[in-house]
């Protein structure tokens, strides 16, 4: 059977074959047309073409933070501190030299010097002239004179640092050369000082006993004077001084303080004396709201003027707030009038006889200040001053035979009461002002001695630096006094930095030309002007 079907199932294949191969006849051409097998090849022209590359694609985490509170406690301890640059100031200049000249004659030198040869040491050279040589206006006589005034100065200064004190020595030299007007006996006048001194000084804060201790070897010499014109006038003084403080319970301290001066004299009919000042005081730190300072001055003299004098030295500061102060001061003590004073206080003056010390027996000041804003301050004051002795000038018309004025020292009790204002204001480094006011009540037995002193005095200071290279100052000072014409005097000056280390410099002085005295004999240039270079090196 299973044959059977399959030779059903071959035979129309047995047949085609055999009509296939039947002979061609004239009728009947069988054409057997055959074609190129050539098949489809799909996506043939992707045969060399390198799969497509897909991007990596990820699925984030979800984050999750803890919510819950730490304590303190569970931080760390310290933190990374912040990174920040150093700041450094550049080093001030060493050396400093300014030379000037102007009209009348007038000089100006003025230089400096630090050496630093060792982190512990420190050498300090300064030398100086000022001076004129001009003509100007004479009170006394009411005509213009040739009047000449120099003063040269120069000086030393050196300071060792040890662990825990510093040894310092010193000295210094001057002299001072002028004339007196025309009909003076003497027409030349020629001041000699020097003096050198040595010192030590604690530094460490931890000592149980701090120190401040000097000596010092002063000498002065006057060439010439109206009684004795070929015999110079000489004074050598021995000057030592000293304080020792130490701490008690908490910020405290109390401390004594003391200064003994020795004078001599060749002139014979002078007395050589001693004078110590011993000054026990107590004080409270700085850093409380309450600054005390009580003390006392106990002034012994032997010799010439041998007294002992008392009087307070009491300092006291209360900030109630950080810019607002009240204080109170109550100090006094001797004031020395050797020959040093005397130049100061007018080199004109002749030495008729010797000079008792002044001695002020009080000196009171109390006030308020206050500085609400940045940069500005104000400061209420007033007060009482009393001096013993008080030093002042006088003039004798018959000295040599001659009817010009010499100018001799003499001396008064005087008294006075003030009370006075002052008002600054600073805007950073471009603007400042500063401006005072002051009154004055005087008494005194012989108002003669009330000739110089101010019944009130006004002073105005301005300096502005419109560029950095360029500062500007302006100056104005009235004073008004007792008896003599009041002295006015307004001022300019002005500085510019040509380069790093030169600068120029210009000062006119007496704009107003007023013609007064500073004090007797001792006229006031007219306008008058100086100006130069200045070097910082």
């Amino acid at each position: 059977m299973k044959l059977t079907m399959i030779l059903l199932a071959a035979w129309p294949a047995v047949s085609l074959q055999a009509q296939s191969h039947a002979k061609d006849s004239t009728v009947n051409r069988i054409v057997v047309v055959e074609q190129q097998y050539n098949p489809d090849i799909i996506d043939a022209q992707k045969v060399n073409v390198l799969p497509e590359v897909k991007e990596p694609t990820f699925t984030p985490n979800k984050v999750e933070y803890d919510g819950n509170i730490a304590p303190v406690a569970a931080l760390p301890a310290t933190a990374m501190a912040a990174y920040a640059g150093e700041e450094k100031q550049d080093p001030a200049k060493q050396g400093y030299l300014r030379l000037g000249y102007g009209n009348i004659g007038n000089v100006d030198v003025e230089g400096n010097y630090l050496f630093n040869p060792t982190s512990r040491d420190k050498l300090n050279f300064s030398l100086g002239l000022q001076g004129m040589d001009g003509k100007v206006y004479h009170p006394s006589s009411g005509e213009d004179w040739n009047s000449r005034f120099y003063r040269t100065k120069g000086g030393i200064d050196y300071i060792h640092q040890f662990n825990t004190v510093d040894f310092n020595i010193a000295g210094n030299a001057g002299l001072s050369n002028f004339n007196f007007n025309p009909d003076a006996k003497i027409d030349h006048q020629r001041f000699t000082s020097g003096d050198v001194r040595f010192g030590v000084k604690s530094t460490a804060q931890s000592l149980p006993m701090r120190f401040n201790l000097e000596t010092g070897l002063y000498l002065y010499s006057r060439a010439h004077n109206v009684y004795t014109p070929d015999r110079g006038d000489k004074e050598t003084k021995i000057r030592t001084k000293g304080d020792f403080n130490g701490d008690i319970a908490g910020d405290q301290q109390v401390g004594v303080a003391f200064e003994m001066n020795n004078l001599f004299y060749n002139n014979d009919e002078f007395e050589n004396y001693t004078t110590l000042l011993l000054k026990p005081y107590y004080e409270t730190a700085e850093e409380d709201a309450w600054k005390l300072h009580l003390g006392l001055n106990v002034d012994l003299a032997s010799g010439y003027g041998k007294k002992i004098r008392i009087s307070p030295d009491i300092r006291a500061e209360y900030t109630f707030s950080d810019n607002y102060v009240f204080y109170a001061n109550a100090t006094g003590g001797r004031i020395l009038n050797d020959y040093r004073r005397l130049e100061q206080f007018n080199p004109y003056g002749e030495l008729i006889g010797q000079n008792e010390s002044s001695y002020e027996q009080l000196n009171a000041v109390f006030g308020f200040k206050m500085s609400p804003a940045e940069g500005f301050r104000m400061d209420l004051f007033g007060g009482f001053r009393q001096v013993n002795d008080d030093l002042y000038e006088m003039l004798d018309y018959a000295v040599g035979g001659k009817s010009f004025s010499w100018v001799y020292f003499d001396r008064e009790k005087t008294k006075n009461f003030n009370a006075g204002l002052q008002i600054s204001y600073a805007y950073k480094d471009i603007f400042s002002v500063m401006t005072e006011g002051q009154y004055y009540k005087w008494s005194a037995d012989n108002e003669e001695a009330l000739a110089f002193k101010p019944e009130y005095r006004f002073d105005l200071q301005l300096q502005a630096r419109p560029v950095p290279a360029l500062s500007i100052n302006l100056g104005y000072e009235f004073v008004g006094r007792y008896a003599m014409n009041n002295l006015s005097s307004l001022g300019l000056g002005a500085n510019y930095t040509l380069f790093d280390k030169v600068s120029i410099y210009a000062r006119l002085s007496n704009l107003l030309n007023r013609k007064a005295a500073y004090y007797m004999n001792a006229p006031v240039p007219g306008i008058n002007y100086v100006g130069g270079l200045i070097f910082s090196f």
